[in-house]
């Protein structure tokens, strides 16, 4: 029986969160599980709903599903994270069905463990000698928790149902049942004892969130052709099994007395690096670096410029981890690169929106590199995004397209689903050209700011769509807009050499800052709102006091101009981005 409670808050601690992809692996979990507990509670949380399966050998257990596929507004992806969001589990695994690539060595309704998982979605494809196509895989292979590898192997020695196969498993948001299809699997990963559709949003979100993750599947087919859904129930029921076997031997319960703490080495304390010490320089763009973003609460890094890619990487040891290249080219025939003006990070850190020449706006997610989402909303001729912004609660969007036309508003749209919600009505003058530098959401949400090509600074109700206010500006050119952590303040970058600070209530100028002798394209506060950084057209970074203008520190490293520039979510570093074609990562405290 299935009883329906919205208390989340009054669940207690949870240890596991299963999630499956399809309703034949959900009822499996259901009728495996039913034994164990006679009423199923569910619990409802934002736009999930969550299966109370019981404690089980110490271990307060959930189930979710999610769609089929990593990506999409109901994917692994992000379902996963917001699971991990609503419940804190210590681990999270996805169940379900899976096809085999071994039919001499398997069987159908064989169990397969991910101890190691790799995307195939992310290939670079060459045409080798004669015309033949060479496929070379661009992911990493990721580990599968130590953790729960220990516990499932423990498992195997006592189990008495299909065998167990532990090994690598390959993912992507393709559903696979062609022969030639697997055939080129196995060539680029012949180590693989399988592959589903579902593992690289799982390991996304987990690993964000530092969660223990892993896959638990048996195998329904072979994806030769010959797929047969007759055997999907018994394999996810197999499945299913397996994990409530090693669930009732313990062990998966958080804080649990049978694990060990951890050991931590004393270490001494490093001596901190002087103010302005450059701590790495990222080289792999080909092209003008014109927007970098620090991952939210992470040590990531995102970059983007003239080379038409989106490059995230690691801000200590410079090393890419992912390279982004759904932007589609301007003219393919010429070689003509996009360039990409904007991107920016959403609040949970699983997701890029990035957006450049052209109409659309990409969002995307920011481990595995796979599309979640385009925005088709904007039209016009000549077009570039300069705009964007995400909402505080990363459900929304809000950008706007430079163009020649009659789309002269700011589009706020869902994230997941890539439909419009609202537009704020921008126009201004009769010419049909019309320019949004910038746009900022409010950190409390109610406000959207933008700037526009009429010496103005707006302000918009963000769940109406009505104007609260216009502020004129001192500069022809407003290049960049930034909200104050506490929503009072809005910091400007201003073509004519100065950066402003003005009362987001009256519009007055609370301070002027004039360090730079050229136009400053780009401004971030830092995270306690204590400073502000300017990166400008004169070739260096300033750092200045927020409170009275006072210049700290002038970071003149780069070789050419300025254009981007952000802050390390602890506020001792910041990333700072040229067109000398490189991201410099350095010390920003004393």
């Amino acid at each position: 029986m299935i009883v329906k409670d919205d208390n989340l808050a009054q669940r207690g601690k949870v240890d596991l969160l299963l999630v499956t992809a399809t309703e034949v692996e959900m009822q499996a979990v259901l009728n495996v599980f039913l034994p164990q507990n006679s009423t199923f509670m569910q619990r409802f949380t934002d736009d999930n709903t969550y299966f109370d399966l019981g404690v089980i050998s110490g271990a307060r257990t959930f189930l979710v599903q999610s769609e089929m596929g990593a990506g999409g507004p109901a994917g692994a992806t992000l379902v996963v994270h917001e699971g991990i969001k609503a419940l804190s589990p210590s681990a999270v695994i996805m169940v379900g069905i899976a096809f085999g690539l071994i039919p001499e060595k398997q069987r159908l309704g064989d169990i397969l463990v991910s101890r190691q998982l790799a995307g195939y979605e992310l290939q670079k494809i060459e045409q080798g000698p004669g015309g033949t196509e060479i496929i070379r895989p661009r992911g990493d292979r990721v580990q599968a928790s130590p953790r729960l590898l220990s516990r499932l192997r423990a498992g195997i020695f006592d189990w008495k149902g299909p065998k167990v196969h532990f090994g690598l498993m390959l993912s992507g948001d393709k559903l696979a049942n062609h022969k030639n299809f697997r055939n080129k699997l196995l060539a680029i990963e012949p180590e693989a004892v399988g592959g589903e559709m579902e593992g690289t949003g799982v390991y996304a979100a987990a690993y964000r969130n530092k969660v223990d993750w892993i896959l638990v599947k048996a195998i329904c087919d072979w994806a030769d052709g010959h797929k047969d859904d007759a055997y999907q129930q018994q394999a996810a029921e197999n499945a299913t099994r397996f994990i409530l076997h090693v669930l009732q031997q313990g062990g998966l319960a958080k804080n649990d007395p049978s694990t060990p703490p951890s050991q931590t080495a004393s270490t001494r304390p490093s001596r901190k690096p002087a103010l302005g010490t450059i701590l790495g320089t990222y080289y792999t763009h080909a092209s003008w670096v014109l927007a970098v973003a620090w991952e939210p609460e992470g040590n990531r890094i995102a970059s983007a410029g003239g080379d038409g890619v989106v490059r995230v990487w690691d801000a200590d040891s410079t090393q890419t981890l992912l390279t982004y290249r759904g932007h589609a080219w301007l003219f393919e025939k010429v070689n003509w690169l996009p360039k990409i003006y904007t991107m920016a990070w959403s609040p949970e850190g699983l997701r890029l929106a990035s957006a450049g020449d052209g109409r659309k706006v990409y969002v995307w997610d920011a481990t595995t590199g796979q599309t979640i989402t385009e925005y088709e909303g904007h039209s016009g001729m000549l077009s570039h995004m300069f705009a964007l912004a995400w909402s505080p609660d990363g459900k929304r969007i809000a950008s706007a397209c430079s163009t020649a036309g009659l789309d002269k508003k700011v589009h706020v749209w869902n994230a997941k689903a890539g439909n419009a919600i609202l537009h704020y009505d921008s126009s201004y003058g009769l010419m049909p050209n019309f320019s949004v530098s910038s746009v900022a959401w409010s950190p409390q949400g109610d406000r959207i700011a933008s700037t526009c090509g009429d010496k103005t600074i707006r302000l918009w109700d963000a769940a109406t769509g009505q104007p609260i206010s216009t502020f004129e500006t001192s500069s022809d050119w407003v290049s960049m807009i930034a909200w104050s952590p506490d929503g009072r303040c809005l910091a400007l970058a201003n073509g004519n050499a100065t950066a402003e600070v003005l009362d987001a209530s009256t519009g007055r100028i609370l301070l002027t800052y004039q360090g730079h002798h050229k136009g400053v394209r780009d401004i971030a506060w830092s995270p306690d709102g204590s400073r502000l950084a300017t990166a400008s057209n004169d070739t260096t970074v300033q750092i200045w006091d927020a409170s009275n203008g006072t210049c700290l520190y002038t970071h003149g490293e780069h070789a050419a101009w300025t254009t981007s520039v952000a802050w390390s979510p602890d506020g001792t570093r910041i990333a700072s981005a040229s067109n000398d074609k490189t991201v410099q990562v350095w010390q920003a405290t004393e």
